[in-house]
């Protein structure tokens, strides 16, 4: 098993005909599956394959441990973008409307407990 400091462990989940089986998942020099463990004040948070054999995987894991702050947008600015994506279509005025009534609750919602990122 690979730990880093954040606590994703990386480990092998070896399949049925592996010959490096009996050695456990922390056995790491096969072709099996590498998956990936986080943990969170000592709690499993995160269980995931990552979706290669290749101990590549550890900028995989690195990704999972400091996500990337870009990727991740207000409430409130996803529903500016989506009203705005739907006035470039063309969508008629009424049908922008009702998703500007609808998603301006669901911020309001967001905001108020407090998940608005």
């Amino acid at each position: 098993m690979i730990e880093s400091p954040s606590m994703v462990t990386l480990w092998r989940r070896h399949t049925a005909r592996c010959a490096h089986r009996e050695k456990g998942r922390s056995y790491l020099k096969c072709n099996c599956p590498v998956w990936a463990d986080g943990y969170v004040n000592g709690r499993r948070t995160l269980r995931v394959w990552l979706e290669t054999r290749d101990l590549a995987a550890r900028k995989k894991a690195a990704a999972l441990e400091s996500p990337d702050e870009s990727v991740f947008k207000a409430v409130a600015d996803s529903v500016k973008g989506f009203i705005e994506h739907c006035q470039s279509e063309g969508l008629k005025d009424s049908t922008i409307s009702k998703y500007r009534n609808v998603l301006g609750k669901l911020v309001e919602f967001c905001e108020l407990s407090g998940s608005t990122a």
